[in-house]
């Protein structure tokens, strides 16, 4: 698959943050800089990156060379400048996820073996789907785990309002039933697909119960389906939002999908 390794800087800044200097300098500098770790990177992989410079904002950079060379995923790493995923919202990280249109995978630990285990975390939505998808297009030699963290917004309010708790233990079995077969059926189109997976459910908060369900399992990937509403990105998991990524210690892969309503 080839590989392309840009990188975009704003108009008169300087890779540096020092004063201003000409154009072509920040050019020149740059490709210096990529032509660096392209020879880095075939040194350790045998594949050269072509490397690519830009100026302006740079999640458009990034998105514009995606969409000129047709990628099928774009990489990003957690760390540097403009990747700083613990102020994801609002920051380039974000603007990008909003963006592009190919699947983000966001690095956060070195590369030194293919990932061994995958946590895809679904609400059963058409995005959540796609990044089950996805994980076998692009780890498919992981353990995969299915995950649903299923939080019963029905209990607190009914708890709230004093509804009697035969209607609010009658709706959390409807609910809890509704989740495991959504889940089930997800399992079984997986496997269809020669994609075999083990799931789990989980109650709780999902921006709570997925950092700790992916340290338990031992994960080194998480893989969440994300779209668009209110011209916002809002990743597809209930409540997680998108400073989730900014709290895993392992990568993170978000891939856009159709919306369509989660069965669970």
């Amino acid at each position: 698959m080839p590989r392309f390794c840009p990188r975009s800087f704003p108009p008169g800044a300087t890779p540096g943050g020092g004063a201003w200097i000409d154009a072509n300098a920040i050019i020149d500098a740059a490709y210096e800089a990529l032509e660096a770790e392209a020879d880095r990177v075939e040194a350790a992989h045998g594949d050269r990156p072509k490397p690519h410079v830009s100026s302006g904002a740079t999640h458009r950079g990034l998105v514009g060379v995606a969409d000129a060379i047709g990628a099928q995923l774009v990489v990003v790493g957690s760390r540097g400048q403009g990747f700083k995923l613990g102020r994801l919202l609002g920051s380039t990280a974000e603007r990008m996820l909003r963006s592009v249109h190919v699947p983000v995978l966001v690095v956060r630990t070195p590369c030194s073996h293919d990932y061994r285990r995958a946590v895809i975390a679904t609400d059963f939505s058409g995005p959540a789907l796609a990044a089950a998808d996805a994980v076998g297009r692009f780890a498919g030699s992981a353990e995969r785990l299915l995950v649903h963290v299923h939080e019963d917004l029905y209990e607190h309010l009914a708890a709230y309002s004093g509804a009697p708790a035969t209607d609010r233990e009658r709706h959390s079995r409807h609910a809890s039933g509704q989740a495991s077969r959504s889940l089930e059926q997800e399992l079984s189109r997986l496997d269809a697909m020669g994609l075999r997976a083990t799931g789990a459910i989980r109650d709780g908060v999902a921006s709570e119960v997925l950092p700790d369900y992916i340290r338990e399992c031992g994960a080194d990937l998480l893989a969440m389906g994300a779209h668009g509403r209110g011209g916002l990105e809002r990743l597809m998991l209930g409540s997680v939002s998108g400073w989730l990524l900014g709290q895993v210690e392992c990568d993170v892969l978000v891939v856009r999908g159709e919306d369509t309503d989660a069965a669970g």
